[in-house]
């Protein structure tokens, strides 16, 4: 089994944006001006045969977990908020389902 192997076919913008070493604004300004090809248009995906095209090497699994691990700050930030939101939910839930009096 190759490194190739345990790559995504595919990526997200913003996993793409920095396997290409760039913002997610620019990876878009690429994109409409025909620099890169993405796939959907309300969540743009990227090829990683397309990643690797513009970069000019193939991903290593090294490139992945780099920019993976970069991620991990934002992926935090959203648990915590979940977490938060589900426990607001669920208290005013909790509060209408009383019976009142």
């Amino acid at each position: 089994m190759s490194n190739g192997d345990l790559l995504p076919r595919s990526f997200a913008a913003p996993l793409a944006a920095l396997l290409l070493r760039t913002t997610e604004p620019l990876l878009r300004r690429l994109t409409k001006a025909g620099g890169i090809a993405s796939e959907g248009k309300q969540h743009p995906r990227f090829s990683r045969v397309e990643i690797e095209r513009v970069l000019g090497r193939p991903i290593t699994l090294k490139d992945y977990l780099e920019a993976d691990r970069k991620r991990d700050a934002r992926r935090d930030a959203n648990r915590k908020y979940n977490v938060k939101r589900a426990s607001v939910t669920s208290a005013a839930s909790f509060h209408q389902s009383e019976p009142s009096r």
